[in-house]
């Protein structure tokens, strides 16, 4: 019997899969929480005509040259703490419609040791299972957490955060569908991953300059230690709070025979660094990954939050988000370190690049407590198009992903009732439909990627 959603093409499943923290519905500041681990991606390196509501009090900003740097926004004030009680939230009213070739999102829980897979798509009445993958969490503390789902969704790997609980190196366990299981305690205090596009290997982070590549051979998972050595030093003076130098997997090319690796500066941009044999660990260093051929890159979906590989641009973590370090801007970075243009903004939440050069970001009025948001895309050279999605007052909008020109836009309220919207976005036609989910249903809710 055919699971729902395995008469999908398999070979399409290159799903953008974000790892994101679990969702703990017990007050307002836990679903506030799921809002957050939607725009995290951007720190940690990792998306017109249905908008129901009138477009919001945010100024259009003209696009600065392609090495300007705009004057900052000021930040609107938040308001004062009797105003943020009485505030009032709604949600968009938004229909749960059928888009015409909508991918599907995909998201998994823990039930015991268990994983639940589960699947929405747009027009239809709530999440649907798609799979159980027994075991999935066995060994792993119930949190905090992060996890992955493979491209075909019958793998999953998750990671627990050991080192923030008792000092010791983070465990990772690899579960399959189909029984092969893998699990490890050598996850040093550096994250990221990226799965081969055919769903039989990922290579799991383990340290600054240190992979674990773990593949699928007859029914067991054989795991492989690479040492990825270029100088880690970083090539500006390292910001405080933000990551040191490393090497993280960027993704594997499409014939699955390399895998990529970018560089931290260690101001939390990147730029492509090397490439690996999967046959044989051997390691060349690049300048710019390919994007077309056997050879391209398949990225992993958590760094579309920060990398773009068409240009080997990278969002600067400290203009985005929700406590920026550089509030009223927004820094596009080229491969060199050097600013390729900057916008000035109120409050830039979430980003995600599309793929092609250009940006699909929210953005709010203020943080805490917006007035409005919006979605919009941002073009190649800095310049931004007419808004795809607005909203009033919210307690936030974010991208989560994006997939063949759709994104997945999650809109959070908290007052009077704590409530989100998941929304399917087509960003060529600005089409939309979306779902609401009550704190109840949100509960230990990860995201894990798309069914095309």
């Amino acid at each position: 019997m055919t699971e729902p959603g395995e008469a999908r093409n398999p070979d399409r499943a290159h799903s953008l899969d974000v790892p994101l923290g679990p969702i703990r519905p017990r007050g307002g500041r836990d679903v506030r929480a799921w809002l957050v681990t939607l725009a995290a991606l951007a720190v940690i390196g990792t998306a017109a005509g249905f908008a129901v509501l009138s477009r919001p009090a945010v100024p259009e900003v003209p696009a600065p040259s392609a090495v300007a740097r705009a004057n900052p926004r000021p930040v609107s004030p938040s308001p004062s703490p009797l105003d943020a009680m009485a505030r009032v939230e709604t949600l968009p009213d938004i229909a749960n419609v059928a888009i015409a070739g909508a991918p599907s999102p995909v998201f998994f829980r823990r039930v015991g040791d268990d994983a639940e897979v589960l699947f929405w798509q747009p027009g239809e009445r709530g999440l649907r299972p798609l799979r159980t993958i027994p075991d999935g969490f066995a060994g792993i503390a119930s949190a905090p957490l992060i996890g992955t789902l493979s491209p075909d969704k019958r793998t999953l790997f998750v990671r627990g955060f050991d080192n923030l609980t008792s000092g010791q190196p983070d465990r990772g366990r690899l579960t399959s569908v189909d029984g092969a299981t893998w699990d490890t305690s050598r996850l040093g205090g550096t994250f990221g991953w990226a799965w081969r596009p055919d769903s039989l290997a990922i290579v799991v982070s383990a340290g600054p300059a240190t992979w674990l590549l773990v593949e699928f051979r007859d029914g067991t998972a054989v795991d492989r230690e690479i040492v990825v050595d270029p100088r880690l030093e970083p090539l500006r003076p390292r910001q405080p709070g933000l990551d040191p130098p490393r090497v993280t997997p960027a993704g594997f090319s499409a014939d699955g025979r390399w895998i990529y690796g970018l560089k931290s500066r260690g101001d939390g941009t990147f730029l492509p660094a090397v490439r690996v044999a999967a046959i044989d660990g051997s390691v060349e260093t690049v300048a710019a990954f390919p994007i077309s051929g056997p050879e391209a890159i398949v990225l992993s979906g958590e760094l579309h939050a920060t990398f773009d590989p068409v240009t080997s641009r990278s969002i600067d973590p400290r203009s985005i988000g929700f406590l920026p370090e550089r509030p009223g801007q927004f820094d596009i970075h080229e491969a060199d370190g050097s600013l390729a243009w900057s916008l000035g903004v109120e409050s830039v939440m979430s980003a995600s690049w599309i793929g092609n050069g250009r940006l699909v970001i929210s953005e709010a009025t203020r943080y805490p407590n917006p007035s409005a948001t919006q979605v919009l895309i941002v073009d190649s050279d800095g310049s931004r198009q007419s808004p795809m999605l607005t909203t009033g007052p919210v307690t936030g909008t974010s991208v989560a992903g994006v997939f063949h020109e759709y994104a997945l836009v999650g809109i959070v309220v908290e007052r009077p009732e704590q409530s989100v919207l998941v929304c399917v976005l087509r960003l060529g036609d600005g089409a939309i439909s979306g779902l609401t989910l009550s704190a109840s249903e949100l509960a230990g809710l990860q995201l894990g990627g798309w069914l095309p």
